[in-house]
């Protein structure tokens, strides 16, 4: 002889506690691809139209960008099957440094806002067979969106993390094992963080035909010596090609013709000799 017995708890308001188990939404992780993957730029008369999803044509000609076709299919999936009840949201403050002061209380400067974190313990298993089938494959996907390079989406419900995340922390602890040794409970203690795309803005200068003009090099010694010995002109030009690229030639004669010049003027011109 054989029966089945259904138990029905109530709240404190009167309501089937399953039926609103059922209709809380549950919690959702979705990797997201990669915004350089999103779109991809092409010339007018280059698509590819095996590669290329479809082409929404503007108003007088065609697009510089074309969107490609998003493949879901890659992207992993994971939904939790109990809770977690409580999700933790931190770092939600700006970041401070303490600029110290002898004797007194140190100042607070603000440098930028952190990066926020979640963080959340929730229990894996088998939602189809209760808890007895195995939740290998579950914590496999856990891992492999872990390992992987991907941002990620968090929604709980209808409500989604205005941020792409990364996971930064995954911890597995397994309750119970079936007869094969496969995990069929455990609970992962899980750490997300957000993260910000970097997108850089690659300019094309145009190329400088013109070469740079040299700069005058200061004169080496060896150069020196070669300015103060004369050449064959000077020398068949005599003393007076000398005086004339002297620029101090006929100081001493102008002071010996002029003996009430001013004393500092003299000076002045006496240190030049």
């Amino acid at each position: 002889m054989t029966g089945t017995v259904k138990v029905f708890v109530e709240s404190t308001d009167g309501n089937l506690v399953d039926r609103r188990m059922a209709q809380v939404q549950r919690v959702v992780l979705k990797q997201l691809q990669r915004e350089e993957e999103l779109s991809v730029s092409a010339s007018p008369g280059t698509a590819d139209n095996e590669q290329l999803a479809k082409v929404e044509l503007s108003y007088g000609g065609f697009p510089n960008t074309i969107k490609r076709k998003t493949l879901d299919a890659n992207l992993l999936f994971f939904e939790f099957p109990f809770g977690p009840k409580e999700v933790q949201y931190g770092d939600h403050a700006l970041n401070y440094q303490e600029i110290r002061r002898p004797g007194r209380k140190p100042l607070l400067r603000a440098v930028a806002p952190k990066n926020r974190t979640i963080s959340m313990s929730a229990v894996i298993a088998d939602r189809r067979t209760r808890g007895l089938g195995s939740c290998e494959q579950q914590l496999q996907t856990l891992k492999d969106m872990a390992e992987a390079d991907l941002d990620l989406q968090f929604r709980h419900g209808y409500v989604t993390f205005p941020s792409r995340l990364r996971i930064t922390s995954l911890g597995i602890n397994s309750r119970e094992r079936n007869l094969q040794g496969e995990i069929t409970k455990a609970q992962i203690d899980l750490s997300l963080k957000e993260i910000l795309p970097l997108n850089v803005d690659i300019i094309h200068l145009a190329s400088i035909l013109e070469e740079p003009e040299k700069i005058a090099a200061i004169p080496t010694e060896e150069e020196e010596k070669e300015k103060s010995v004369p050449d064959g002109e000077q020398m068949s030009r005599g003393e007076d090609a000398f005086a004339e690229e002297d620029p101090y030639h006929g100081i001493e004669q102008y002071l010996e013709d002029r003996p009430t010049l001013n004393t500092a003027d003299a000076a002045l011109l006496r240190s030049f000799l």
